[in-house]
């Protein structure tokens, strides 16, 4: 099984699905203590375990936290000086945090995309709500009928 997509239900009923986002601390410990170690395919050096660092994103089951690795690298350290300080790591550790990171960011956009839309939505294809000007949301609002023609907006954008 790939623990990244793995849906349990714990002895409480609640389902919790991906990696314990959004769960209740008490849900998410349940959730993690029947993992064992994982790593998916897609990102072989990046392993999940409970029993190391409270079940974060790790570099290949040692203690170094992929959000810290990213950390060094952002803060402008080179590889070279990194690999120096932390001998256990090695050059291709860092390819793999930065495509883990990509991946979960591409993940989230996908949320994003599809918050608030229904299965049946998604399936059809139907993109979420959008952002528009008070001045397209108030010309809707006269066609609909819910505000009289001819209103305009105040000086601060709102509606009288």
């Amino acid at each position: 099984m790939d623990g990244v997509h793995a849906v349990l239900e714990n002895p409480l009923g609640q389902q919790l699905a991906g990696l314990g986002c959004g769960c209740t601390a008490g849900a998410a410990h349940w959730w993690f203590s029947h993992l064992e170690t994982v790593s998916s395919a897609a990102h072989p050096r990046i392993t999940i375990d409970c029993q190391i660092c409270h079940g974060q994103p790790v570099v290949r089951g040692l203690r170094y936290p992929v959000w810290v690795v990213l950390e060094y690298l952002a803060s402008g350290m080179m590889e070279v000086e990194i690999l120096a300080d932390y001998p256990d790591l090695e050059a291709e550790d860092f390819q793999a945090c930065q495509a883990y990171a990509a991946s979960l960011l591409k993940k989230m956009g996908r949320i994003f995309e599809t918050s608030g839309l229904t299965e049946e939505e998604i399936a059809a294809g139907k993109t979420p709500r959008q952002a528009v000007t008070k001045q397209a949301l108030l010309a809707h609002l006269i066609e609909t009928g819910k505000v009289p023609p001819g209103t305009v907006l105040d000086e601060h954008g709102q509606l009288p």
